[in-house]
């Protein structure tokens, strides 16, 4: 019983775990791509 709980804990932190990582991969990917519009867009202006 005891085992399968902590199991259960693991697994929460694991899904935690996940999701801040799927965050930061899709933060810091909508801030690249940003930043390479706005060059793009700024070449275009010059």
């Amino acid at each position: 019983m005891s085992t399968s709980s902590s199991m259960l804990i693991l697994l929460e932190k694991l899904k935690l775990f996940g999701n801040l990582l799927i965050k930061n991969i899709v933060n810091s990917h909508h801030r690249h791509s940003w930043r390479s519009w706005e060059d793009s867009r700024e070449r275009l202006t010059m």
